[in-house]
């Protein structure tokens, strides 16, 4: 079983779509942690995509991916890159049209502006390597996307 956390729509490649406002009737409406501690030992693959830096406790997070999926289950997952230069210069009017790339985890612009919810953490590769030894992860494959604004991860359970 697959399922997709975070997505407001119909995830065609998973079984379940899970999100906490979801906009296809079909996506189940749920918080991400909690749904995964109710199905242990149940999936092959999570998927998360921009859903880690807006949780309060990523650890648990992890922990709960880590119990819900089959042993050999695969974690995927995509979140903003701190190390991507643009997040630290403000006014890059030349590169983006709004000013909201200061830093996402402590500019209030990038939350209003983009009417996202709040971006609460960023991270490096660095970061993400710490959560998946301690959570008992085996890092498979690591690759920048969108130019290197953020990180993509597929780890597996051991």
């Amino acid at each position: 079983m697959k399922v997709n956390l975070g997505c407001p729509y119909q995830c065609a490649d998973y079984d379940a779509c899970i999100d906490l406002a979801p906009f296809d009737t079909w996506v189940i409406k749920a918080e991400a942690i909690s749904y995964l501690q109710q199905h242990p030992y149940q999936f092959e693959h999570i998927n998360a995509k921009n859903l880690i830096e807006h949780l309060p406790n990523v650890g648990s997070f992890f922990q709960a991916c880590y119990l819900a999926l089959k042993l050999g289950g695969v974690l995927t997952f995509e979140t903003d890159n701190a190390a991507w230069f643009p997040f630290y210069i403000p006014y890059m009017h030349w590169l983006m049209p709004r000013r909201t790339w200061i830093g996402a985890a402590v500019n209030p612009d990038f939350n209003r502006d983009m009417n996202n919810s709040p971006h609460l953490y960023t991270f490096t590769f660095h970061h993400l390597r710490m959560f998946a030894l301690r959570y008992g992860f085996l890092v498979k494959k690591e690759q920048y996307v969108k130019y290197g604004a953020h990180l993509w991860c597929c780890w597996q359970k051991n």
